[in-house]
Order: structure tokens, then sequence, then C-alpha cells
């Protein structure tokens, strides 16, 4: 794993733990999980506090390698959440 993919996928993994401490984070049932995703990294994206760091891992990235850091990110903190209880 190079250096910036985990630099990435660490940054990922802060957002996601700070998007849900502040409530962007909230269950889905309405979307599909793939509509769901795309709709988080928008809200993430456009927070005044998370916006900035998420505009630039899609700069560095692209979109879709985002999107999908975002995903695994989301499956970790589901799995840890899983655990917890």
């Amino acid at each position: 794993m190079d250096d910036q993919f985990k630099y990435a996928k660490l940054n990922m993994q802060w957002l996601v733990k700070k998007a849900s401490r502040i409530g962007l984070i909230e269950e889905n049932e309405y979307l599909n999980y793939a509509d769901y995703i795309h709709s988080l990294w928008f809200i993430i994206r456009h927070n005044g506090i998370l916006g900035e760091k998420a505009k630039y891992l899609d700069k560095e990235l692209g979109r879709g390698d985002s999107v999908q850091l975002l995903s695994d990110a989301m499956l970790e903190l589901r799995s840890k959440q899983l655990e917890e209880h």
C-alpha cells in the first residue's frame, strides 16, 4: 500500500468518525447502499467542518476512489458498532 493511499485511508476514517460524532451519519432506510454512500459523500463534502478535507481527497484520488474509501470506512464503522453491542 503506497503512502498516498495510506494517508487517504486514514483521512477518510477520520472524516467518517467526525461525521458520525456531529450527527451527519444517519440510518439509511430509503436508499440503496450505493446511493446512500454517494449522498453521504455529498453531505460530507459540503459540510463546513469536513468539506475542505473531503474536497482535497476528491481532488487527489478522484471521485470514484473517494467514494470507495468512504464505503470501506463506513463498513468498518458499522462493524465496530456491531461488535460493541
